[in-house]
């Protein structure tokens, strides 16, 4: 069962015909109907493009292939998307037009895609690039689950242990040394205003924390402004703000190259990937090397204007277009980024482990040396 849209009744059964079909009733159809869309997990769309990119390489007809994948999917949510994408496509609309009724499944980066494969004439080729793209990503994220895992643990215990130690025990031996009277070291100071600081305002700092990340996910959906800036953040952190960047140049490299091959003009393709990389300063990179071109300007010399092209993948750019052979230029640059930043994630969460350690272990030794000065004065007092 599947839903196909049309500007009236009439329309609808013209479409209904072409495929076979007689129109027995039509009902209007709002645009969010497809807001309750289950989620595909990544391997089983790898897995549906993969199978696509099969049976049209085996001489199948895109709807004949479409419907032989129906019968073998699962999962009862994609099915019916699938079904309706079918028949979307079955009634004249391209497979990237039908995919876009679900672009919460397939999204804009998937979609442009299979559009150059589309304009190209190159449909397999597009989803078997979308297949391996997919399974990279999906090894990827594997790669950071299991090197994130440990560390999130120790983190995770480290705030419980800071929130208990703060919150309970240093009140409790503040009250004790009070009541003795001690002069107290100011690391000792230190500790107790922290550990008053903790009860009194830990409650309302965890509500501003959990209002703070509403108001942000708020701010990015409604003001493009702050959209930006939180997508230039995400480039300047420390450390992980590099492993972004080189996220946002593989999928630009992966889709330019991509596009170019499947012969749609530059500047189409710079068009297509503007929105599809995931990042608005990105987006704007591109935008800015789109006018550029469209100028009568080259490529390579639009990103050697922007801080967020690296020197490296400028000069691929260079070597392909006085080769004439920018989409193999723009694939190696993307080989190569598949490959560095599995590694790069893997040395990053390696530093990790050891310094979450450190810090747990310089936290008891502050706390247990803010306990111990007070004591060792009274005891050496009392000898005295």
């Amino acid at each position: 069962m599947g839903i196909l849209s049309a500007a009236d009744e009439l329309a609808l059964e013209t479409k209904l015909k072409t495929i076979g079909y007689w129109l027995v009733e039509a009902k209007p159809c709002a645009p969010t109907r497809h807001k309750r869309e289950v989620r595909v997990k990544r391997r089983e769309l790898a897995e549906f493009c993969g199978n696509l990119a099969t049976l049209l390489e085996a001489g199948l007809s895109l709807v004949d292939a479409m419907r032989t994948l129906e019968r073998e999917i699962a999962l009862p949510g994609f099915k019916r998307v699938i079904t309706d994408v079918r028949l979307n496509v079955e009634t004249g609309s391209s497979l990237s037009e039908a995919l876009a009724r679900h672009p919460k499944i397939f999204d804009d980066q998937l979609r442009n895609t299979l559009a150059a494969g589309e304009y190209g004439g190159n449909l397999p080729e597009s989803l078997q690039s979308i297949t391996r793209y997919l399974e990279w990503m999906e090894r990827l994220v594997a790669d950071v689950k299991q090197a994130s895992t440990y560390p999130v643990i120790v983190v995770a215990v480290l705030l419980a242990f800071v929130m208990l130690l703060f919150g309970f025990v240093v009140p409790r031996f503040t009250a004790i040394l009070t009541e003795l009277g001690l002069e107290l070291p100011l690391i000792t100071k230190i500790v107790i205003g922290l550990g008053a600081a903790v009860q009194r305002y830990g409650l309302v700092a965890l509500a501003c924390l959990v209002a703070t990340v509403f108001g942000v996910r708020y701010a990015i959906t409604r003001v493009p402004t702050c959209a930006f800036a939180l997508d230039n953040l995400k480039l300047q952190l420390p450390v992980f703000g590099e492993l972004n960047r080189l996220l946002c140049l593989s999928r630009l490299a992966h889709q330019l190259s991509l596009l170019l091959k499947s012969g749609v003009p530059i500047t189409s393709a710079l068009e297509l990937c503007q929105h599809a990389i995931g990042n608005r300063v990105f987006a704007k990179v591109i935008g800015n090397a789109l006018n550029v071109v469209m100028q009568g300007g080259v490529l390579s010399s639009a990103f050697r204007q922007e801080a967020a092209i690296p020197s490296m993948l400028t000069r691929m750019i260079t070597v392909g277009e006085e080769t004439g052979r920018m989409e193999a230029a723009l694939h190696s640059v993307a080989t190569h980024l598949d490959e560095d930043i599995p590694r790069r994630i893997k040395r990053i969460f390696g530093v990790m482990e050891p310094a979450v350690m450190l810090i747990l272990i310089s936290l008891v030794g502050i706390v247990a040396m803010a306990i111990f000065l007070p004591l060792m004065s009274l005891i050496g007092g009392i000898g005295g």
